[in-house]
């Protein structure tokens, strides 16, 4: 396992041109997913995360996380993960539902 987490981590880190710090394996409610932690701040490791996201796909479902300044608006943030998702194909799951009308009523 410690080498197939080497050889991941050497591959994550070819894709993205970031260090990576770490790679861990989580499950969620959608099956396992592996989250990398690089070393750099929230707008360069999106574009780069942009950038490579249909080579990552090819691993399953890589979520890139950063260590460095959150140096972009939440707006900028929505932007990113919905394009990086999308090449992907991952999608946002709920754990409970909720009813949309009566939240934007109560608006």
């Amino acid at each position: 396992m410690l080498e197939m987490k080497s050889t991941l981590m050497d591959l994550i880190n070819a894709y993205i041109g970031l260090p990576v710090k770490s790679i861990e394996y989580r499950k969620g409610p959608t099956g396992l997913y592996i989250v990398v932690t690089v070393d750099s701040d929230a707008k360069s490791s999106l574009e780069r995360w942009l950038r490579v996201a249909d080579k990552l796909r090819g691993l399953g479902s890589v979520i890139v996380n950063w260590s460095g300044e959150t140096n972009v608006t939440p707006a900028e943030l929505g932007r990113y993960l919905g394009m990086i998702f999308a090449k992907m194909s991952m999608y946002l799951s709920m754990s409970s539902s909720f009813n949309a009308i009566k939240l934007l009523g109560e608006e």
